[in-house]
């Protein structure tokens, strides 16, 4: 399975030009017997916090704007990674769905 994944360069975010951003898309094979064999995924990181001593927290949010009501809804994934102890890391990952207007799914 042959998948085309664009990816940007990491560019300064405009309000805090420590912080980097990248935009991320790929058409992702759905394996419903109905409906599209496929759709596309966009993706924006954002790095929130970056400090190496202290930790790391980078947001991604996931659309799918082509799937029913793909167009009022993201994905929002945390990855926090920061130190464990002097040689192990401790990753958390918290996801949640941002509703961004109306839909029939949303109940």
């Amino acid at each position: 399975l042959f998948v085309d994944i664009q990816i940007s360069d990491w560019m300064p975010l405009p309000e805090n030009p420590t912080l980097l951003a990248r935009n991320m898309s790929y058409i992702k094979p759905l394996t419903a017997s109905i409906g599209p064999k496929s759709t596309k995924c966009e993706l924006r990181d954002e790095t929130a916090h970056c400090d190496f001593e202290e930790y790391v927290s980078m947001l991604t949010t996931t659309r799918t704007p082509e799937v029913p009501s793909g167009g009022v809804f993201s994905v929002k994934t945390r990855t926090c990674i920061m130190w464990a102890s002097n040689v192990s890391t401790r990753v958390i990952v918290t996801t949640q769905v941002e509703w961004t207007g109306r839909s029939f799914i949303k109940g």
